[in-house]
């Protein structure tokens, strides 16, 4: 009796609710997600954007000209992607010769055994930065891309 009850008060609801529509379609918001988002293009330093690929260039001045109108949230972080991408290519361009050179000396010098250590923990902080950076970079896009969304509603 109980299970009857329940499908017969569903089979009321469909039939008398008008249909609802989840979402509707909004072509202006489409329209400029599509051709002013930007899409990074994997780990190479390159973005989509209106389907042309542009290079990002080694600290961001690439991107220089899409967020001059964001938000300070924004800009704030593409500079701190720009602070951590200085950091990391100069510890990386640092540690790795360091590193390099001193083991291949290391079996005529064993004391050059201290400054291999050295340029190897330089080099792994580079590392870390790196990933920071990278971080930062899809974090100000997310944002670029969030506000831009929104100045058009």
């Amino acid at each position: 009796m109980k299970n009857k009850l329940v499908i017969c008060g569903a089979a009321c609801l469909i039939l008398l609710c008008p249909p609802v529509k989840a979402q509707v379609a909004d072509t202006a918001t489409k329209n400029t997600y599509e051709h002013e988002a930007l899409m990074l293009a994997g780990n190479r330093y390159q973005y989509f954007k209106n389907n042309e690929i542009h290079r990002i260039k080694a600290y961001g001045q690439g991107l220089d000209k899409e967020f001059l109108n964001v938000s300070s949230e924004t800009k704030k972080e593409f500079s701190r992607f720009r602070e951590q991408r200085r950091r990391c290519v100069a510890l990386l361009s640092t540690g790795g010769p360091v590193m390099i050179v001193s083991a291949f000396f290391i079996p005529f010098a064993p004391v050059l055994i201290v400054p291999f250590l050295v340029g190897t923990g330089v080099y792994a902080t580079g590392g870390i930065i790196a990933n920071k950076s990278r971080r930062s970079l899809n974090r100000s896009v997310w944002l670029r891309n969030r506000d831009v969304i929104v100045k058009t509603k």
